[in-house]
């Protein structure tokens, strides 16, 4: 018992010594930007630029240096979307989507009674005289063999049927193309075998040489300003699947933009200016191919050999479990950095470690031979991903915890040169 109380004293001074520095202000920009008029920071009807421009006034306000004459770095790729119907029906029973099925962003518009097929050799009931003698638009196949890729000749689309115990998760980075048949996923248990049509009806909306933004800015060192930590954390999310199903991203990224911001609005005051720069980019498309990440490294403001390091913020909401950082294992001098400080404070329960993968906006920067790492907490206490449940109301488990390992990390090795061991 009197072990838990030091914890608890502890860690109540710990959150005093915060609120005397800082105040953070996570749940608040968790809620702003997972707010669903925010319409999932997607592209139809451009959330993206609407969580784009409230973090620009925020960057504003805390006076942040812009590179060049604005923070926004723009880039444009194309990407469809669904901003408008979206209905699927089996046998007049309306299904909910994001919850009970999704529609791949590479399905083409339809409006449509099919008629369900769950054998893939089926010829008979798939063929043209039959299913428009029937009344049907066409044939779908329901599927739970995921080893099927596309719908078979004759079919005009696939649903795999995946068990209620998994989660439905959608990706817009489907949606770089549209294929000439429709696709998705539902539950199994949402359909009988006595189940004969599937009504769809939904509108695709591709969205040609589309202009997004990255949002840059940064604080000048005081002594060494052209050295630079760069900071970033990507803002979009899925968007819609149709008018009325919003995809907050809570979780995903809202959570990893909100600890950006935190570091920005601390390390902005003067007296927490450090004598190297401190750089900050927003990222949009993340979720469709880290196409934001990788125009800003192509293009970058700043030489590649004057950026110590990047640490890329991602999922910060949990942390019972510790803290995951992909491309750790390629660098682990800065890891035992990381370990000093997190041993010295127990601010975590872990450190782990990954090796490198494209999976987040720290991977463009690594193949410029920047050393840059990818965090995100761990811990089941809340697992909601690419789904609207992922809200704003997220648990934020050791936020506190990460916002201090990174502050202390960055004010004693952010202007460490870091060099992978040879191989």
């Amino acid at each position: 018992m009197k072990g838990k109380l030091i914890s608890v004293l502890i860690f109540l001074s710990m959150c005093l010594s915060i609120q005397a520095q800082y105040p953070l202000q996570g749940r608040s920009f968790i809620r702003t930007l997972a707010d669903t008029s925010f319409l999932g920071r997607g592209y139809a009807y451009r959330g993206d630029l609407k969580a784009a421009a409230w973090i620009e006034n925020y960057y504003k306000k805390i006076n942040l240096t812009s590179l060049g004459d604005s923070y926004r770095h723009p880039f444009t790729f194309s990407v469809n979307t669904f901003p408008k119907r979206m209905l699927m029906q089996i046998n007049q029973h309306t299904l909910n989507p994001g919850l009970e099925y999704i529609i791949y962003l590479s399905s083409p518009s339809t409006d449509g009674k099919y008629r369900i097929i769950t054998d893939p050799a089926d010829s008979i009931h798939t063929k043209k005289s039959y299913l428009k003698k029937h009344g049907y638009s066409g044939s779908i196949l329901f599927t739970t063999n995921l080893t099927i890729t596309s719908p078979p000749a004759g079919f005009n689309g696939i649903i795999w049927l995946i068990p209620p115990s998994d989660p439905l998760i959608w990706r817009v980075s489907d949606g770089t193309i549209i294929n000439k048949w429709i696709s998705g996923k539902m539950y199994s248990n949402l359909i009988a075998p006595s189940d004969s049509t599937v009504t769809l009806a939904f509108d695709s909306e591709y969205l040609k040489n589309l202009e997004a933004v990255n949002i840059a800015g940064y604080i000048p060192g005081k002594t060494n300003p052209e050295k630079l930590v760069l900071i970033g954390a990507h803002y979009d999310h899925l968007g819609l699947m149709g008018r009325k199903t919003v995809y907050p991203g809570g979780q995903d990224n809202a959570s990893g933009v909100a600890m950006m911001l935190d570091l920005a609005t601390f390390f902005s005051k003067n007296e927490n200016r450090l004598p190297f720069s401190i750089g900050f980019v927003a990222f949009s498309a993340e979720e469709m191919h880290l196409f934001g990440s990788a125009a800003f490294a192509q293009n970058l403001p700043w030489n590649a050999s004057d950026i110590n390091l990047v640490l890329n913020l991602d999922m910060m909401c949990t942390g019972s479990d510790g803290i995951m950082v992909v491309n750790g294992k390629e660098w682990p001098e800065m890891i035992a950095d990381f370990n000093k400080i997190n041993t010295r404070e127990s601010y975590l329960k872990e450190i782990k470690i990954r090796p490198n993968a494209q999976n987040s906006d720290h991977f463009p920067f690594t193949q410029l031979g920047i050393p840059a790492i990818f965090f995100y907490t761990i811990g089941d206490e809340y697992t909601f991903y690419h789904t609207p449940k992922d809200t704003y109301n997220v648990p934020l488990t050791k936020y506190n915890e990460v916002f201090l390992l990174l502050r202390d990390f960055i004010n004693s090795c952010g202007d460490k040169t870091y060099r992978q061991p040879k191989q």
